[in-house]
């Protein structure tokens, strides 16, 4: 058994043409659209008539983990910065504690305490 994942903000370019229009996939393949185009890659799989069973061979992501697509959404423009080399990825590593406080907020933010664990 398999699964492929993928996360892209331009499906029609990364994924439709490359994997699906080629049928280049063998397994389920589990699409996190962070340009918000899953409907229209399912619309071009019907207009071409491909053998892909919507919601089976082809997944939405946030159909499947809505927190996982919001979190990989929440990184998609610090990943583009250091990509591009606007960020250095070594003033990571220099930001221990600002990582630290954002990943605590975030742990806060899904907690349903009132526990202030910004002092823990």
């Amino acid at each position: 058994a398999g699964l492929q994942i993928k996360v892209s903000r331009d499906g029609f370019n990364y994924v439709y043409r490359k994997d699906i229009a080629r049928s280049k996939y063998e397994v389920p393949l589990v699409y996190f659209d962070l340009g918000n185009d899953f409907q229209d890659l399912a619309n071009a799989i019907y207009r071409d008539d491909r053998n892909v069973d919507i919601g089976y061979d082809f997944i939405r992501g946030s159909d499947i983990n809505f927190d996982i697509h919001e979190q990989l959404y929440s990184y998609y423009f610090l990943l583009r910065s250091i990509l591009k080399g606007i960020f250095p990825i070594q003033n990571l590593l220099n930001y221990d504690e600002v990582l630290n406080v954002s990943i605590k907020l975030d742990l806060q933010e899904r907690s349903d305490s009132y526990v202030n664990i910004l002092q823990v």
